[in-house]
């Protein structure tokens, strides 16, 4: 059965399973969730800030270096990323050398409250990396789905192969709002 690695940066609750569709994946799929939240924030008492009911097991990660040996020992078809790292992070270096596909979910709303002279700043990056994309090659297999146009956004996704989308929460909703 082909392995789909779900990379979250945040515990994992039912209602993250269902607005992925990782019900209708899992029948085809064997779903995997690393949650690396205590690495990104070792220092933050991640369970005084969420709640413990309705939470899916997950393999739970404290260490980097434990982290990045189960990825160069786990064979996986696909990577969802939901938790914003970047390219240069030697946590999604370790998954760029495995040459599968990786669908990173850039979903930041928060993007459109950025004000001036904050905002120059992030468009002056943007039409730098801009620049810089046309001087290295695409890798096609990342993908990036955009539910929400700003700059932030833009500046993430610069030379990734993009897919723009709406908000996965407003996808739940539709999919609530049918029954």
């Amino acid at each position: 059965m082909k392995k789909i690695l779900i990379l979250t940066w945040t515990p994992f609750y039912r209602w993250d399973y269902k607005r992925y569709g990782l019900d209708e994946l899992g029948k085809n799929f064997k779903i995997i969730i690393f949650d690396i939240s205590r690495i990104l924030f070792d220092k933050t008492n991640i369970n005084k800030i969420y709640k413990k009911n309705d939470k899916i097991k997950t393999h739970k990660f404290y260490n980097r270096k434990i982290l990045i040996k189960s990825l160069k020992n786990e064979n996986f078809d696909l990577v969802i990323n939901t938790t914003g790292l970047k390219s240069s992070n030697e946590i999604y270096k370790e998954i760029l050398k495995k040459k599968i596909k990786i669908i990173t979910i850039l979903d930041f709303k928060l993007g459109r409250l950025i004000f001036f002279p904050d905002k120059i700043f992030w468009i002056l990056k943007y039409v730098y990396k801009k620049i810089l994309s046309y001087f290295y090659k695409k890798n096609e297999n990342e993908l990036f789905f955009i539910g929400a146009e700003n700059i932030y956004n833009k500046v993430s996704s610069v030379g990734k192969n993009k897919i723009y989308s709406h908000s996965i929460n407003y996808d739940l909703s539709l999919r609530d709002k049918k029954k």
